[in-house]
């Protein structure tokens, strides 16, 4: 454990202090992490700033200017040459602090091979610092048990850096011009207007997913109201298109093939966005559009998007369980449910009404 005289002592003596985050996963885990960065760099203005980030998410974090340098972690598999060589370039920059948000064996273990001096975590728990992290980090913070949400909880990682006000800033994401123009050009094509809703069915965990079947009523719904629908897909739900055009036919436009940077192009150009806990609804979260989800596995208290204009409704257990070999609880959400919910979120988009609500 380091002393919070070491870590002030090195606050100090660095012109500018270096700071590394180290968030590796998913590009909606990475998404909740960001306000993490802008929180730093709106605190400590000159504060030298790197992430290490995976090959998948890594394109959400170009362009930002509160980064100062990016460390992509290889695929799984690249060989050890790689790993060391990204191991020698981050101990290139001279970092004073790792954050550490992931909390696991190999989040931790970088910055130690790196030699990171103060390595920096939550206290291990259940979803924190957990594995092997504990053995690399030397620093942990306690968060008080009634910050449940991931984003509000991470920015208390930058307490050893003198902040203590931890208020989610704004974390505008990245609008790469070209994908922008792509899109723009996409949306006009089909003839898209701005009262146009993004939706979204899969996603990566199948205990995520609520039958297509029944968001067909969302969908529906969207249309009375005079709401047009894009379907947003990605490259494992390809084979389901056939079947989603026939499910839906004229109600829904389905989204072009998008990477990271058109995604935030299309959620950015529509009126809000609804679909399960996926990186798309994190993304539009930041992007300060409104969003209505559903959570099956994965917990709203940790990671639903939070403030005016969003809704979620949940349906537990939220145990985490990725497969469904114990069954997907959200097949026992029922349309009679939440379609109410979702027509008085919509009747809000219409009226521009402030609505922030959980149902379980």
């Amino acid at each position: 454990m380091i002393s919070p005289e070491n870590v002030n002592g090195a606050i100090a003596n660095a012109d500018p202090v270096r700071v590394l985050i180290v968030r590796l996963s998913a590009i909606g885990d990475t998404a909740l992490t960001l306000p993490l960065a802008y929180l730093l760099k709106q605190r400590l203005p000159h504060l030298h700033l790197g992430w290490v980030v995976g090959e998948q998410a890594y394109q959400l974090l170009q362009g930002l200017e509160c980064i100062d340098k990016l460390h992509i972690l290889p695929q799984s598999g690249a060989g050890v040459a790689n790993l060391w060589q990204l191991v020698r370039e981050i101990r290139s920059q001279g970092y004073h602090f790792a954050l550490d948000p992931q909390g696991i064996s190999r989040s931790a273990l970088l910055p130690w091979l790196a030699g990171i001096p103060h390595r920096i975590g939550m206290v291990p728990g259940k979803m924190e610092s957990r594995e092997l992290a504990p053995l690399f980090l030397n620093h942990f913070i306690q968060i008080p048990p009634s910050i449940k949400h991931i984003t509000d909880r991470t920015l208390y990682l930058s307490t050893p850096l003198g902040i203590d006000n931890f208020v989610k800033p704004p974390s505008p994401l990245f609008l790469e011009p070209g994908a922008v123009n792509r899109i723009r050009h996409w949306w006009r094509q089909e003839g898209l207007k701005s009262s146009t809703l993004i939706i979204s069915i899969g996603a990566g965990w199948p205990t995520k997913v609520w039958p297509a079947e029944r968001v067909k009523y969302l969908i529906e719904a969207a249309a009375e109201s005079g709401i047009s629908t894009v379907l947003l897909w990605g490259p494992a739900e390809r084979h389901l298109i056939d079947a989603w055009r026939k499910l839906f036919r004229n109600t829904a436009t389905l989204a072009p093939p998008t990477h990271i940077q058109e995604m935030i192009a299309l959620l950015n150009m529509a009126l809000g966005y609804a679909g399960p806990d996926t990186a798309a609804l994190h993304l539009a979260w930041l992007l300060g559009k409104p969003t209505f989800s559903w959570f099956g596995a994965s917990d709203p208290d940790r990671c639903a998007p939070q403030g005016p204009n969003q809704v979620h409704v949940a349906c537990g257990p939220h145990n985490w369980g990725r497969t469904g070999l114990l069954g997907n609880p959200l097949r026992k959400l029922t349309v009679e449910r939440v379609l109410p919910l979702f027509t008085s979120w919509l009747s809000g988009l219409h009226g521009n009404q402030d609505t922030n609500q959980t149902f379980n």
